[in-house]
């Protein structure tokens, strides 16, 4: 999609949950929506007064465990593999890594990605945020 029209579908959204009394607003999805949405955060200050946050941004997306930090390998795979395991078709993968599909980018899934990495990822993730959220909970109430 065109980048104007996504910030016409963003801003939109971000203006009626302002309107209607949001301050926070957690947002996290594919590598340039999430690029974007971290890109506009100040602006988005100023124009409808709100705290914009993406699950990018810390020490374990170096490691391969923020969320969706590669693109169809160890990271997301780990993650579908915890949160819908009946997705995971591993045996599609070609054998040969010569013949490796366009597209995968990061650590081999078939080597390194396992559900227990996957809840791994979550739960820190999951605890990281609620920090990050719960102090800016706290700036709002001074």
């Amino acid at each position: 999609m065109p980048e104007e029209t996504f910030r016409t579908i963003i801003e939109a959204t971000l203006k009626q949950l302002s309107r209607a009394g949001f301050k926070i607003v957690v947002a996290h999805g594919h590598g340039p929506s999430t690029g974007f949405f971290q890109k506009n955060a100040s602006q988005w200050k100023e124009k409808f007064g709100l705290d914009t946050f993406t699950c990018w941004g810390s020490e374990y997306d170096r490691q391969g465990k923020g969320i969706q930090v590669d693109h169809a390998a160890m990271n997301e795979t780990s993650l579908v593999m915890a949160l819908r395991p009946e997705l995971v078709q591993m045996e599609r993968l070609p054998k040969d890594p010569n013949s490796w599909p366009v597209g995968v980018g990061g650590k081999d899934p078939r080597k390194f990605a396992t559900a227990e990495l996957g809840h791994e990822i979550l739960k820190l993730q999951t605890e990281r945020m609620a920090k990050i959220l719960q102090q800016a909970l706290a700036k709002l109430d001074k």
